[in-house]
């Protein structure tokens, strides 16, 4: 229910999971990866209750993720 969030991260798949998704012939992207928990996160926000929320997301890229795929 939180209306302020500020992202820190720059997300990539751990390596564990990496090797794991390898194992199986599963195709992955670390941009896919990253920009999927960030929308997860978000949606976690007051926004999921229709609410305003204000978001800082202070890494480049991943604030490059988020804004291309909100213009999709």
């Amino acid at each position: 229910n939180k209306e302020v969030m500020i992202h820190i991260y720059n997300r990539y798949p751990t390596p564990v999971i990496t090797r794991y998704l390898d194992e199986y012939n599963v195709q992955h992207s670390s941009e896919a990866f990253a920009l999927n928990e960030l929308v997860q996160w978000v949606w976690r926000s007051a926004i999921r209750n229709g609410k305003s929320i204000k978001l800082a997301i202070l890494s480049n890229r991943m604030r490059d993720l988020f804004k291309n795929w909100l213009l999709k």
